[in-house]
């Protein structure tokens, strides 16, 4: 009975961190698409800017520069999103195409941290259930 329980504790715990880390995985694929986007609306500004004579040459190409890194990276989140989502439908044992899977959920830090007398409260608890 105990290895059992054990088995279920673990799956459950990975399924949480596949959750979270797909979550994760989520949020910074969309901080770096705004990320691409503010770069995409400063282009237009430097080109309108250069088109007008307002800056020079070097300076119109300063943004397109700083955006490289970005784009790059963007695909490799774009990798390690569907990765996670991968991971945590094999643990679901859910066939359904990556494409079509998407996790919703809050994915923040509680302003209040709890004291560990409360956490070791909260886990005897539920380890009782």
């Amino acid at each position: 009975m105990s290895q059992q329980a054990d088995l279920d504790r673990t799956l459950l715990f990975s399924l949480r961190s596949a959750f979270v880390q797909t979550l994760q995985a989520k949020a910074v694929l969309t901080l770096t698409r705004d990320n691409l986007a503010y770069y995409d609306g400063l282009l237009v500004v430097s080109r309108d800017r250069f088109q007008a004579g307002d800056i020079a040459r070097v300076d119109l190409n300063r943004p397109g520069a700083a955006a490289r890194p970005v784009r790059s990276r963007y695909a490799d989140r774009e990798t390690n999103l569907r990765t996670s989502k991968i991971q945590l439908l094999t643990l679901l044992n859910d066939r359904t195409p990556v494409e079509q899977f998407d996790v919703a959920g809050p994915f923040e830090f509680p302003e209040r941290i709890l004291p560990l007398e409360e956490f070791r409260g909260i886990a005897m608890m539920r380890g009782r259930t």
